[in-house]
């Protein structure tokens, strides 16, 4: 565990890993079976508060990005959905970026044959800040996993 905010623990692949990035699959992959303790999975952001929390961090690592545990949804009832649950989640709050490759607010798809993974990235883009952009899956980036945290009795 490398921090705690909110509810949440949170693992930073980066720190213990080498520096190894992963493609979506794989970084879920890693949140889900390599750490210990169980229970761990991929980021997904519920508020601006937590949004905030993960911004910087990612700033404070000089990151140039992450994964997280969005992806497009299959059905228009939400662009994209956390897929870290038991079954996949809305996207209720975001942090879209305004600008990309094509200088287009986010999520633009832009990438054949299509961007369903969903990154932060950091001022990757000119005019752009720490914000979410619609990535193609098979890009390479590291992850940030997380978990509630455990309760403890301080009575």
């Amino acid at each position: 565990i490398h921090e705690s905010y909110g509810n949440k623990v949170y693992h930073y692949s980066w720190c213990v890993d080498g520096g190894v990035k992963y493609n979506w699959q794989q970084a879920q992959r890693y949140c889900n079976t390599t750490l210990e303790g169980g229970l761990w999975r991929p980021l997904s952001i519920e508020d601006a508060r937590e949004n905030h929390f993960v911004t910087r961090v990612v700033e404070t690592h000089r990151l140039p990005y992450i994964w997280t545990s969005g992806r497009r949804a299959p059905y228009v009832t939400s662009p994209f959905q956390w897929t870290a649950y038991t079954y996949p989640v809305d996207i209720t709050y975001s942090n879209w970026g305004q600008t990309g490759r094509q200088l287009r607010p986010q999520p633009d798809n832009n990438e054949e044959p299509g961007e369903e993974c969903l990154a932060i990235l950091n001022y990757f883009y000119p005019r752009d800040t720490t914000t979410w952009h619609d990535i193609h899956c098979r890009h390479l980036k590291p992850i940030i996993c997380e978990r509630e945290a455990p309760y403890t009795y301080t009575g």
